[in-house]
């Protein structure tokens, strides 16, 4: 029972974003009266000096396309900051930097903030006036600093999301489908996995978690063999249309402490 407590806190410190940098999705800005290749190369030059920063663990640009690409978006047509904050949750990412640059006769301005992915809330803020193309990197390393340096306040608390149904999931080697039901304050989940793709037979497994601060933490067994039991934590995120995790065997010995993530995504009715 020891272990098995000192595994689900070590997997609660490996997957909250409390004990580790935040993540940040930079997308590229808007252009309004000026050239998107100039907001594009604006972009890549703020996110290179937030990684610089150290401050965030920032998403890189081609993951954020290949996303964009598997949804037939272009970041250019988005304009809806939900459609942003549903690129950030399927980038894994804590936060999401929106914004635009904007000309007017010979002057620029950017505007830039940051949304909460969880909560979709707008949590910072902030703009630069550029008088002349000449002093564009000073202003981005004065922008990426100004996120850089300052706290980022929390998100307001939003209500528990609707967790239960059925959720679609996918780890490295396989695929299938997790069930959550809702007991008062417990949850009981029914996981079944396709092992088609290492040649293994499928596995079926129950159970019983807890939700809290967005986090699901399930105690589950293997319903043909008991003894194979283990810990698992979902994330949840867009208000439970998705979840990532991580899990590990508790009591196989070849297996137990081995991290395994797993990313889930709704099923609709």
């Amino acid at each position: 029972m020891m272990r098995l407590v000192f595994t689900l806190l070590f997997l609660m410190a490996t997957a909250s974003p409390v004990f580790a940098k935040q993540s940040l999705a930079v997308m590229d800005l808007r252009a309004i009266g000026t050239d998107q290749s100039l907001a594009e190369a604006v972009s890549e030059n703020l996110r290179t000096m937030l990684i610089l920063s150290g401050s965030f663990r920032v998403v890189e640009r081609k993951q954020l396309e290949d996303i964009l690409g598997e949804y037939k978006l272009s970041q250019s047509g988005i304009t809806e900051n939900q459609k942003y904050i549903e690129i950030g949750g399927l980038a894994e990412a804590d936060l999401v930097m929106i914004g635009s640059i904007t000309k007017m006769f010979s002057s620029y301005t950017i505007n830039a903030r940051l949304l909460d992915v969880k909560s979709g809330v707008s949590l910072l803020a902030q703009k630069v006036e550029i008088g002349s193309e000449a002093k564009f990197p000073k202003k981005i390393d004065e922008l990426a600093a100004f996120f850089s340096s300052r706290q980022i306040p929390a998100a307001m608390p939003v209500a528990p999301a609707d967790i239960t149904g059925t959720y679609r999931v996918k780890g490295g080697d396989y695929v299938g489908r997790l069930q959550i039901e809702k007991n008062r304050e417990v949850y009981n989940t029914s996981w079944h996995i396709d092992n088609s793709e290492t040649k293994e037979a499928d596995q079926s497994f129950t159970g019983i978690g807890i939700l809290h601060n967005n986090m699901l933490s399930i105690n589950y067994a293997e319903r043909d063999k008991p003894t194979n039991t283990g810990v698992a934590i979902y994330e949840i995120l867009l208000n439970g249309e998705r979840l990532r995790g991580l899990y590990t065997s508790v009591a196989n010995a070849r297996d137990t402490g081995v991290l395994r993530f797993e990313n889930g995504e709704k099923i609709k009715d």
